[in-house]
């Protein structure tokens, strides 16, 4: 009878101690948290520094990223920007490689930037309310290798001052 009871309690104990651990999806979530450049010459002209933004990430099945080490070549490209004034403007980056001592039996959390060339950047010329300057933002997504796509986050705006 009190074997039983012992049993009864380190069942229910482990029962609460599986049921509260923090469970981390295999889907990768994303954070946007700054950009370095709140304003670009239209095309880059006259600019050599890259826009840098960082975002926070994380991924239960740490599939997002290659791990370093691994000699793993995906993802590529699975970074992806897309112009909020133009849904078929897109702008692709390689996740950068992820460092083993960050990878946990819970996944994997970091933070990445990401380096966009201003010379990527381009005024609309289609408007007449654009003959100074123009704005864009992006929303920001990541995939990783079983094609599980994270949330969308938004960078801030950028001002594009033509020349």
């Amino acid at each position: 009878m009190r074997s039983a009871k012992v049993i009864a309690i380190m069942l229910v104990t482990v029962l609460l101690w599986w049921g509260c651990r923090k469970k981390v999806s295999p889907i990768p979530s994303i954070e946007f948290i700054e950009q370095d450049t709140y304003e670009v010459a239209d095309s880059g002209i006259g600019v050599d520094d890259d826009l840098i933004f960082t975002f926070l990430f994380e991924d239960g099945d740490s599939d997002v990223g290659p791990i370093e080490g691994t000699g793993a070549s995906f993802p590529s490209q699975n970074i992806v920007f897309m112009d909020a004034r133009d849904s078929n403007n897109l702008m692709r980056f390689d996740f950068p490689p992820i460092p083993n001592d960050v990878v946990t039996d819970d996944g994997v959390k970091g933070s990445f930037d990401v380096r966009m060339s201003p010379k990527t950047i381009f005024a609309r010329t289609d408007t007449t309310i654009h003959k100074l300057s123009d704005t864009v933002f992006w929303h920001v997504y990541i995939v990783d290798e079983k094609n599980n796509q994270s949330n969308w986050v938004n960078t801030d705006s950028v001002v594009i001052i033509k020349k």
